[in-house]
């Protein structure tokens, strides 16, 4: 798609409207009792999102202790799939749900991963349930 002739909020607006119809087809709610429980699994789907789209963080982490390359070789290997990953935190309230991991294909939403949510509170002490939304199963 063509962005040049596009208002900021034209283009906000497809990505919401891509993003409501990715959920629709493809909506998994992971439920979690401990925060570091669902931050794994975070970067679990991360990984696996990446994956689908031809990039291997465990070949590419090999590859670069092997060849002394750093940490640009994933940057590199999304580069060449034209993958990109933002990570965005900054909506609340009623649009909170927008919040968490955007992967991208081709310009296009591909793979969304939801930022970790409180959703239920197990017992006075303030120990609560935790669950993410995403476009893939763990």
């Amino acid at each position: 798609m063509v962005w040049e002739n596009w208002h900021l909020e034209d283009i906000q607006g497809h990505d919401v409207a891509n993003l409501t119809r990715l959920l629709e087809k493809s909506r998994y709610e992971h439920k979690f009792e401990k925060v570091n429980k669902i931050v794994e699994a975070a970067g679990h789907l991360l990984a696996k999102a990446l994956e689908k789209h031809g990039i291997s963080l465990a070949a590419a982490t090999q590859f670069a202790k092997d060849e002394d390359q750093g940490g640009d070789v994933v940057e590199v290997l999304m580069q060449e799939k034209n993958v990109r990953v933002e990570q965005r935190m900054e909506y609340a309230g009623i649009d909170q749900w927008r919040c968490g991991f955007y992967i991208y294909k081709d310009n296009e939403i591909a793979d969304f991963i939801g930022a970790p949510v409180k959703f239920e509170q197990t017992d006075i002490i303030h120990n609560y349930r935790y669950k993410l939304v995403a476009t893939l199963d763990l």
